[in-house]
């Protein structure tokens, strides 16, 4: 599979994530009364991270169809991703912290701790040294695998929000 078809797999993938989760959560909402919190907060991170999926698996053919240069596409493209990635990853930290509810303690102790701390913020400073051109021609392989992380760390949550719904008594 080319690069190109990897975007376009990745955006395929990005939006069943999105639908499905949807499903589930208002069949589960309907059966079980109001959703917690934590699920709440996982299938907004895990939409938000689709979307961005998305977006970005298609953001290179806009700017391939403005006749730019492959590798200041790439470039471009990473640093854009790397921008909004990190302005959500941030806005994730201080929702986090900025919460005194039992629910957003959880979050971070059930296994985010990595994805919010490690391995987004790798990702985000891999785009960002993209955009610089550190990565010299391995520039488009290095967005191919942050768009692939992004769908990882969605379908993370997605498993985390199917987990603890299915895990919900319904007295």
């Amino acid at each position: 599979m080319k690069g190109m078809e990897f975007l376009f797999v990745v955006a395929q993938i990005s939006v069943v994530y999105v639908g499905f989760a949807t499903l589930i959560v208002v069949v589960v909402q309907q059966f079980s009364g109001a959703r917690a919190e934590i699920e709440v907060t996982r299938l907004h991170s895990m939409m938000l991270l689709s979307l961005l999926a998305v977006a970005f698996s298609l953001f290179p053919y806009l700017l391939f169809s403005l006749d730019l240069p492959a590798r200041t596409v790439w470039r471009i493209s990473s640093f854009v991703l790397g921008l909004l990635w990190l302005a959500f990853n941030l806005q994730r930290i201080f929702w986090i912290r900025s919460r005194e509810h039992k629910d957003a303690v959880q979050f971070i102790r059930r296994g985010n701790r990595v994805n919010l701390y490690v391995t987004q913020p790798v990702c985000i400073v891999c785009l960002f040294g993209g955009a610089l051109g550190l990565w010299g021609d391995l520039v488009g392989f290095v967005y191919l695998c942050a768009i692939f992380v992004l769908l990882l760390v969605g379908a993370y949550l997605f498993m985390g929000l199917v987990l603890s719904m299915s895990m919900r008594r319904t007295d």
